[in-house]
């Protein structure tokens, strides 16, 4: 599975992509195309699977501060760097780490 820790721009714009489609129907068609990360997910107690669909939703967390949805089309999760599998449990509850490229993040148990 792909780290999905890097960071990319992102435009903000109003309710209505323009095509008559709304900032809420955008936000079912993802839910129901996550890989992992859904409505109603609270995650563990560092924040690591807390649902989210920007930034901002991760900010009240106390270690998991990053959105998946920054380098991921298709996860919507909180999480945050981690050093490696060996290295204990600083993920946190029912999370682990997971490296992939040189990188490691936190990942809910229910998504590796």
């Amino acid at each position: 599975m792909a780290l999905l820790l890097s960071v990319a721009s992102v435009g903000c714009g109003g309710d209505n992509t323009g095509t008559g489609t709304t900032a809420k129907d955008m936000t079912l068609v993802k839910d129901m195309a996550s890989v992992c990360g859904h409505p109603g997910d609270t995650g563990n107690s560092l924040g690591v699977g807390k649902y989210c669909t920007k930034i901002t939703d991760c900010s009240g967390n106390s270690g998991a501060i990053l959105c998946t949805v920054l380098g991921s089309d298709n996860a919507y999760f909180c999480t945050m760097s981690c050093k490696g599998a060996d290295m204990g449990n600083e993920c946190g509850e029912n999370a682990a780490c997971v490296c992939s490229g040189g990188q490691c993040g936190c990942f809910p148990d229910r998504c590796k």
